[in-house]
């Protein structure tokens, strides 16, 4: 009775394996993963309106006019800040100019607060996303930088007009 049963299961193994039509399926699977990254303005730059002859005229760090940017990203992406503006302020209704000049700095500990901000010199620089000194939830995958642009101009004897430029802040990420 035992050899039988051997026998049959043999014979069922056997049969099994013979009877198996045995397919290969092979996936070639390619993936190409971008880094997220998206730049809000959250408040532009604006010196408001002005008195021809009125001399220097600062937006300090911390003062309501300066232009403030948030970027989110990857907690650990590395970008590179750059503010790319002209020496002056024109008009298109005169040739006079306003000289301008301007400054950044940021802020990566994930909360807008200008006060604790890193000036950027020379206006471009590298730094990562999150500041690797704080504390983090494991579990956080964005994170959210502080960019603010602040500075000055020198109104001297121009007519009346609006007087603007563009200030571009480019963020470079790898």
């Amino acid at each position: 009775m035992i050899k039988l049963i051997q026998t049959y299961l043999f014979l069922i193994c056997f049969i099994s394996l013979n009877s198996t039509n045995s397919f290969a399926q092979f996936i070639n699977i390619q993936l190409t993963i971008e880094a997220e990254l998206s730049t809000e303005m959250e408040q532009a730059l604006s010196f408001g309106t002005q008195v021809t002859g009125s001399g220097l005229k600062v937006i300090a760090l911390g003062d309501p006019g300066m232009g403030i940017f948030s970027i989110k990203a990857l907690r650990t992406q590395e970008i590179k800040i750059s503010l790319i503006y002209p020496d002056n302020l024109e008009s298109d209704k005169t040739d006079s100019k306003i000289p301008l000049d301007l400054n950044i700095s940021y802020n990566n500990s994930g909360k807008d607060n200008p006060q604790n901000s890193i000036p950027i010199l020379g206006n471009s620089g590298y730094t990562s996303i999150y500041n690797n000194n704080l504390t983090f939830d494991s579990n956080e995958v964005w994170q959210e930088l502080f960019v603010y642009v602040y500075g000055s101009i020198d109104i001297g004897q121009v007519p009346n007009a609006d007087y603007e430029a563009d200030v571009i802040l480019n963020v470079d990420y790898n």
